[in-house]
């Protein structure tokens, strides 16, 4: 379940969304085992800053925990509680296409999530 919020400002557009993940109980784990999950939820915030039509810089942070487990009862030392951030940047390409750059990185880690992603996109605008 996910929750948004967005304000466009002039050239500037804010967003923020809240969520929550819900995870239902695995009787048939690993060696028959009972895996039970605790919900996850997370906060995201992105500032983007158009310069053109799809020319635009967009910045993003991303905060979540929970998800601490328990196999047959027994609980596990794994709550996350995590940050990331990342950036994008949109650049047109001929009249109908783009190309995207993003970078995200693990700010703080304390179980799971500490990589760093770099990603090409390429985007056609079907429509206008």
């Amino acid at each position: 379940m996910c929750w948004p919020a967005t304000q466009p400002l002039g050239l500037w557009h804010l967003e923020a969304y809240a969520g929550v993940w819900l995870f239902t109980t695995n009787d048939s784990f690993y060696g028959g085992q009972k895996r039970k999950q605790d919900p996850l939820t997370s906060l995201q915030a992105h500032v983007s800053y158009t310069f053109r039509q799809r020319l635009w810089l967009a910045a993003n942070a991303t905060w979540y925990r929970g998800g601490s487990t328990s196999l047959d009862g027994v609980p596990k030392a794994d709550l996350q509680e995590n940050t990331r951030l990342g950036l994008t940047l949109s650049l047109p390409v001929g009249a109908r296409q783009s190309l995207k750059l993003t970078w995200n990185d693990g700010a703080s880690t304390r179980i799971g999530g500490d990589f760093t992603t770099w990603g090409v996109a390429w985007q056609l605008l079907w429509f206008d």
